[in-house]
Formats: C-alpha cells, structure tokens, sequence
C-alpha cells in the first residue's frame, strides 16, 4: 500500500522493508560485521505457492514430558489458589477481621518478596530442579496437611496460621523460579 493506504499498481506494498538472513552470511563470510542487510519488497507474496503450516500455542502438548509438567503445574496452581482462597476466608471466620486477613496474606507472601531474588540465584545453582520441585511441593503438601489437621481438631488460630501461610511462602519462594528453568529440558 502507498501512503495514501491503496495497493500499487505492481501489487506489492511499496516502502515495506524486510530482513534478508542471506546477505548476513555473505558479509561474516566476508569478515564485515554481520548486520542485517534490508530490501525493498516490490510485489505481494505469491498466493499459488503453499504456505508453511500454522503452528499454534498447544502444540508443545505433543512432548510428554511436558505435558505431565503442564497438567501437574495446572492441578498445583489451581490447589495453591484455592489454599489461598482458604486460608483467607478462615482467618476471616476466626476474626471476624479484615486486618487478620490482611496479615496472614502478607505473612505469606512476605517471604517472596525479601528473599525471592536470593532463592532465584539459588535455584538456578540447584544440581536437581526435578527434586528442588518435589521437596518444595512435598513441604506444601504437608504445611497444608498440619494446617488441616488443626483446624479438624479445633486448635487453629490465627498465630499457627499466619505461621502456616508464612511457611508456605519460604516453600513458594523455591518452587516459583524453579518451575520456569524447568521448561527448556522438557521439550
């Protein structure tokens, strides 16, 4: 299209500029810097010719390594939110508070926030993200279980449970930078 927004007369789009890979090889080869080299497009590309396939967004589902990550990562972040939700709305009951809900959200998401970059250098270091991930998800498991078994026998009060969510908040400040350098070795 020209400026005034109508096509031209060859059926190309005048003024695009697009990257050629192929005169970047010729100029390293050449010991020149390699700088992308730019051309003019005088013509549409040709609507004869077939176009690669589409790829979409679930396509990764293919490998199944990561699919078994991708279904088990869904099925903890939706059991962590819905723990959050939880926890929330008890020490709202416990209190009748919405300081006490307040406090026991900060309790656990305090953790993140003064040692995240410090467990983030520590997780990339880690010899066994598979394993580092197991531990922090085993630790969950089992505050969320002694949170449980508290509040079934009656004894939970706002102290073990901003306790409990900020021992889930050093557990979620391992698990969070692990989950993404996981990635690139299942696919």
């Amino acid at each position: 299209m020209n400026r005034r927004g109508t096509l031209a007369a060859d059926g190309g789009f005048p003024g695009a500029i697009i990257m050629t890979s192929a005169t970047v090889k010729e100029r390293t080869r050449a010991g020149a810097r390699p700088r992308a080299a730019l051309r003019l497009v005088t013509r549409a590309p040709d609507p004869d010719r077939p176009s690669e396939p589409k790829r979409h967004s679930w396509h990764v589902l293919r490998h199944r390594d990561f699919r078994l990550y991708f279904i088990g990562s869904t099925m903890s972040n939706s059991g962590t939110w819905l723990q959050n939700t939880a926890q929330a709305l008890l020490a709202y009951r416990l209190t009748h508070s919405a300081l006490a809900v307040g406090l026991v959200v900060g309790a656990q998401f305090l953790p993140v926030l003064l040692l995240g970059p410090w467990a983030g250098t520590v997780v990339a270091r880690a010899r066994s993200l598979p394993g580092l991930l197991i531990a922090t998800q085993a630790t969950s498991v089992g505050i969320a279980g002694v949170l449980t078994g508290l509040q079934v026998a009656g004894r939970l009060n706002l102290e073990s449970l901003a306790a409990g969510a900020f021992a889930l908040g050093l557990a979620y400040c391992f698990a969070l930078p692990a989950f993404p350098l996981l990635v690139p070795s299942l696919v």
